[in-house]
């Protein structure tokens, strides 16, 4: 049986070799009703973020690398979100595994009260050294990495899969003529896609000035007409 790593907010910190950081750490309530250490990081424009952890293992192990996680995916679905695994600071030999969408399955995938919750759990062998560096990635979309529960703790929530949230909240809209309630972007995507909309300048006006500072707006491709 493989030695399981549980994500430990507090043995994570910025990587200083990244110079685009946002990201703290922060106490929530989780979903037994108690209190857990989280870290948030990324944010819905382009800043890349990194966190890392480096654990000094025995060596030639075989491990479980365990954690949550909310976030991490946008409604353009172009967010970065990856858990990155290397060896003696060999980043050339590193390991990737995306975490938006579904392009690595977790092991749990469940609707939560910040959207999508889901488990992921990454088998890894420690090597000859033994030394072994975590790092967690998200842009273009605020990522929350905490520690995962007990399965049975997720037994009540509602199975939810990436496609299935797809389908629910990112539905395809016609965007013919866009009013000032499409606009709204008091969503936790923090981001309005009005890619080949048509609309008046006044209705777009609206739009802004009802828009989130930091909002993402897409207008690529949007015909704006005057009054």
């Amino acid at each position: 049986m493989s030695n399981v790593i549980n994500f430990n907010a507090r043995e994570f910190k910025l990587d200083a070799s990244c110079e685009s950081n946002v990201g703290s750490r922060m106490i929530v309530t989780d979903v037994n009703g108690g209190n857990t250490e989280i870290f948030e990081i990324g944010d819905w424009r382009w800043a890349w973020t990194q966190i890392k952890c480096t654990k000094q293992l025995e060596p030639n192990t075989d491990y479980i690398f365990r954690f949550a996680m909310t976030g991490g995916i946008n409604d353009t679905q172009d967010a970065v979100s990856q858990f990155v695994i290397y060896s003696d600071e060999n980043w050339e030999d590193r390991y990737v595994y995306p975490l938006d969408k579904s392009r690595f399955k977790p092991v749990l995938s469940k609707r939560g009260e910040g959207g999508l919750l889901r488990v992921y759990e990454i088998p890894f062998n420690s090597g000859e050294s033994g030394n072994v560096s975590f790092m967690l990635i998200a842009q273009h979309a605020v990522a929350r990495f905490m520690p995962a529960l007990d399965n049975e703790a997720y037994s009540e929530m509602e199975d939810l899969t990436y496609e299935q949230l797809w389908s629910e909240r990112f539905k395809p809209t016609n965007k013919s003529e866009v009013t000032v309630d499409d606009g709204d972007c008091d969503n936790d995507n923090g981001s309005i896609d009005l890619s080949g909309a048509v609309m008046s300048r006044s209705t777009l006006n609206a739009i802004l000035e009802r828009a989130k500072f930091g909002c993402d707006i897409d207008l690529s491709g949007a015909v704006i007409s005057e009054e």
